[in-house]
């Protein structure tokens, strides 16, 4: 029996010292991946600067004709608006005869006609419409209105359709002359978008008169319906225009931008306007609204093929009463902007909610828009210098650096953006921001859905505190991607150290309103600063061993870390770039990880 028992005991032991030696293989090839991983990383990057260089140093006659025509269009013409000699041409691009016979007879090249301060010349703008055989011409305007007895010329021979025409102007009085006079004069436009773009006309005493679009004695309003009947894409930008009839407004219009309009449009004319574009699938206004008045329209615009809204407004009211006359499909991606004041009230979420959930469907129980995103802005102007508070929540998996400060068209479902404009930064106006903050975290919003997190705020340091953050961003528990810059960085990586700690300490459960993110796995800091000791007395900076603490403890928790980056960082003036203090993170942090 005792021989039988020596026996198993020889063969448990063994198992155990086989399965002793699996786990340390199992370690030491977890490690070998974690190595691999990351030497793999550094050759992608190594991969992606030598490629970079390597284009830098690409022979031209290399490239491919799309890129040479890019290249050949600003090397074709000299400062003078002459055609510089073969030799000189051929010294200048470096490319032999056949690749500049191949870039002249490519009428694409040919097809943007740009009259600038720089080049306004009716022969190269001929030169250019012959070469260009047949294609669709866009104009380009940028000036003065000098440039339009060019375009004149060019719309004597011209027998190509003009796709499109962008013209930006120092000169309100003079826009609506020339380009009037331009729509007029070609025969075959059939013009796809118009981009028309005017300085600030309330920046002048005697604003241009809407009259004068239809009015101008050399159109008739029939010629400018005829030649904008395929009219796509229309950007106005301010521009004076005649709300009550309009041949811009054409019944295939699919993309319409109006912004700071010189004069605003009755709700009579609004409706009458929006309903000559039933196909609209994006539509941007600001500051284009019918001023709320006492007339009851009980017409309404349905946008049955609306995808994109985004509507900017000084006062709320205005985007209220917009929503009570449109409608538009469940699935369309609204966006909202309200500018107001500190003093004189604020706006009232809910009642703006209910007011866009109304418009989501002609059905009356439809249900309402599912809340992505907030986004709260207090710029706090002194002249040169603007600081403030801006809080942006959005979802989207993906995150670049453009959409830091400015998340734009990411796919959200419903986005509200609050304005405060103020000219002083006084505590009390601090005050009613936070309250404000407050409310709506403590709201019954729908914000368990929102999974990226930007904060940038630029108040005073001692209101930004790890409890103030603590207790009014409790309820994001499924942000995976957090984005801050400024004097927020120090203090939200603080509360999300805490929250941390709290959450590893044995009553842990029991912690409320705890700033915590337990999905966090990419970070990102911009124009933060940065420095390598934890010590370190500047309490806005932001320690690097402090966030690879927080990453070190996510990844004990099982949260894969995907990125950790640095944009535009600098430290408190020491001789290390910001380029060593992420190495020194990314090497602390993998020497944390192998410990483990």
């Amino acid at each position: 029996m005792e021989e039988a028992h020596a026996h198993i005991d020889s063969i448990i032991h063994h198992h155990e010292t086989a399965i002793a030696a699996c786990n340390a293989t199992i370690i030491a090839l977890h490690n070998q991946i974690n190595n691999i991983q990351i030497t793999s990383t550094i050759y992608q990057a190594r991969i992606f600067s030598l490629r970079s260089q390597r284009n830098e140093y690409t022979e031209i006659y290399r490239l491919p004709v799309e890129v040479l025509c890019q290249i050949f269009s600003f090397a074709q013409i000299n400062d003078r608006g002459e055609m510089l000699p073969f030799s000189e041409w051929t010294e200048f691009t470096r490319v032999s005869r056949h690749w500049r016979n191949v870039a002249l007879e490519y009428r694409y090249l040919w097809a943007n006609i740009t009259m600038t301060n720089g080049f306004n010349n009716s022969y190269w703008a001929e030169q250019a419409v012959k070469r260009s055989k047949g294609a669709k011409l866009v104009i380009n305007i940028f000036g003065e209105k000098a440039f339009f007895p060019s375009v004149l010329h060019i719309s004597r021979f011209c027998q190509n359709p003009i796709r499109g025409l962008r013209v930006s102007y120092n000169s309100v009085e003079d826009i609506w002359m020339g380009v009037q006079s331009t729509l007029a004069q070609f025969q075959t436009p059939y013009f796809e978008f118009l981009d028309l773009e005017g300085v600030d006309a309330r920046s002048y005493s005697h604003p241009v008169s809407a009259s004068r679009w239809c009015q101008y004695p050399a159109v008739s309003e029939d010629v400018l319906r005829n030649n904008l009947q395929r009219l796509r894409n229309m950007r106005l930008v301010n521009c004076s225009i005649d709300w009550s009839s309009n041949p811009l407004f054409q019944s295939a219009m699919t993309h319409l931008t109006v912004r700071n309009p010189a004069l605003m449009p009755t709700s009579k004319q609004f409706v009458f306007a929006l309903k000559e574009m039933p196909n609209l699938q994006y539509l941007d206004l600001e500051n284009a609204f019918p001023p709320a008045d006492q007339t009851t329209i009980q017409a309404h615009v349905h946008f049955y093929h609306l995808k994109y809204l985004h509507l900017y407004s000084c006062i709320s009211d205005e985007v209220e009463d917009f929503f009570g006359l449109v409608t538009f499909p469940p699935g369309a991606t609204v966006q909202v902007k309200i500018g107001c004041s500190m003093s004189p009230g604020r706006p009232n979420i809910p009642r703006i909610t209910a007011a866009v959930s109304k418009s989501y469907s002609l059905k009356p129980n439809a249900p309402g828009p599912i809340f992505r995103s907030i986004s709260l802005f207090q710029p706090i102007s002194n002249k040169n210098h603007t600081s403030g508070l801006k809080l942006v929540l959005f979802k989207t998996r993906k995150y670049t650096e453009q959409l830091i400060y400015d998340p734009g068209d990411i796919g959200v479902d419903f986005r509200l953006e609050f304005c405060w404009r103020t000219q002083s930064s006084s505590t009390e106006e601090r005050l009613v921001m936070k309250q404000f903050i407050n409310a709506i975290f403590s709201s019954s919003l729908p914000l368990q859905g929102i999974q990226c997190m930007s904060l940038a705020w630029r108040a005073e340091q001692q209101e930004l505190t790890p409890d103030l953050m603590m207790n009014t961003f409790g309820k994001l528990s499924n942000v995976d991607t957090v984005v801050t810059g400024g004097n927020s960085s120090r203090p939200l990586v603080d509360a999300f150290d805490r929250g941390l700690a709290s959450q590893e300490a044995p009553n842990g459960s029991q912690v409320e309103h705890i700033f915590y993110f337990p999905k966090v796995s990419s970070m990102c800091f911009c124009n933060a600063r940065i420095i390598n000791s934890k010590s370190a007395p500047n309490p806005v900076a932001v320690p690097v061993e402090l966030i690879q603490d927080c990453l070190v403890r996510q990844c004990k928790r099982g949260i894969e870390i995907k990125n950790v980056s640095f944009i535009q960082c600098r430290g408190l003036g020491q001789e290390e770039t910001v380029y060593a203090m992420q190495e020194s993170l990314f090497n602390g942090f993998r020497e944390a990880m192998m410990s483990l």
